[in-house]
């Protein structure tokens, strides 16, 4: 009788505690925790540091976790090559890496993590690109970002928690600095296992909503 007694006791704390249960957190395949720009000479760079599942599949589930730290390179003058050899300076560590042309841009994945005081320069050909931490300067953090891009798209996320929660969610940084476009934006998206696809995009200095699709 006693032990039934503690278990009605502990029931509602364990029913508490599972609608308390952070499904979007859970399940988030893609989170940028911190994002560098550089420029020079017309060519605009960002890293993106965070945390991505792995594999890296939109499919509705998601998978572990891994650190990565993406470099994309946006040069002025026309694309030569699908590939471009660089070294990636960071504090005093130098690391050579092969550039990937990937939808108008040079990509490569650091898969490691860097830290928002970290001094990082991207070396290529005769150019020299040095990072400045921009996430440092956002209003609008990673944490108020999930939390406008959960409530905006409260609707979708319900529609997939009618049994267990059957989809993923990504949290980037969208855009590139340079003169005629110097403003960034997060990109709050939820992937169903329906394979359908939803977005919120708002800006990083004050919240406000640009797109939800």
């Amino acid at each position: 009788m006693k032990k039934v007694f503690v278990m009605l006791l502990f029931l509602p704390m364990i029913l508490m505690g599972c609608g308390n249960r952070d499904n979007v957190r859970e399940n988030m395949s893609e989170i940028t925790d911190i994002y560098f720009v550089g420029e020079c000479n017309g060519d605009y760079a960002s890293i993106s540091v965070g945390q991505r599942e792995e594999p890296y599949i939109k499919d509705g589930y998601s998978q572990k976790k891994c650190d990565f730290a993406l470099v994309c390179l946006n040069i002025s003058t026309q694309y030569e090559n699908m590939r471009m050899s660089a070294v990636v300076k960071i504090n005093e560590e130098k690391h050579n890496i092969l550039l990937e042309m990937v939808g108008g841009s040079y990509m490569f994945d650091l898969e490691r993590t860097l830290k928002s005081e970290d001094k990082i320069s991207l070396i290529y050909g005769e150019s020299t690109i040095d990072f400045v931490n921009k996430s440092g300067e956002f209003a609008i953090d990673q944490e108020k970002a999930l939390e406008i891009g959960k409530q905006e798209l409260k609707k979708q996320l319900d529609n997939y928690t009618k049994r267990s929660f059957e989809a993923e969610c990504y949290l980037r940084v969208l855009g590139k600095e340079t003169p005629e476009f110097n403003e960034l934006f997060w990109c709050f998206t939820v992937v169903g296992r329906d394979e359908k696809v939803y977005n919120c995009i708002f800006s990083v200095s004050d919240g406000t909503i640009i797109a939800i699709s």
